[in-house]
């Protein structure tokens, strides 16, 4: 006869946090190209910060997938203003080696160079010729 109670009462609590709305994601990535040249690969691309809180210091990392999206290595690189606010949009510019194997980039993000952000649309996007 007590369990019913104490049931009604658990099952009310789980749809009641369920019924919360998600976090938004910290960054949105707007657009991005990724072109090689050679043994370098440059990497353009325009973001959003879209999250609650303003984002200082952000570095974003590229992981170069191969075939089958298995990751070959990780490159990071910061973005040129110093703190983001919610809304605000960022070009970004980066140059580095390209490992020969690599024919696509997935995007991270991470604020003071070592918090993880949550990032919609991280890819994986194609490294074309």
């Amino acid at each position: 006869m007590r369990f019913f109670p104490v049931a009604l009462v658990l099952l009310c609590l789980c749809a009641g946090a369920a019924d919360k709305k998600k976090k938004p994601p910290d960054i949105q990535v707007l657009e991005i190209k990724a072109r090689r040249d050679g043994s370098l690969v440059t990497i353009d691309g325009r973001l959003r910060a879209t999250g609650e809180k303003p984002i200082s210091r952000l570095v974003l990392s590229f992981d170069f997938l191969a075939s089958g999206h298995s990751v070959i290595v990780t490159k990071k690189a910061g973005i040129d203003e110093d703190t983001l606010q919610t809304g605000d949009e960022a070009p970004f510019h980066v140059e580095t080696n390209c490992p020969p194997k690599a024919i696509e980039i997935g995007v991270n993000a991470f604020k003071n160079g070592n918090v993880e952000l949550s990032v919609e649309n991280p890819g994986p996007y194609p490294i074309v010729d």
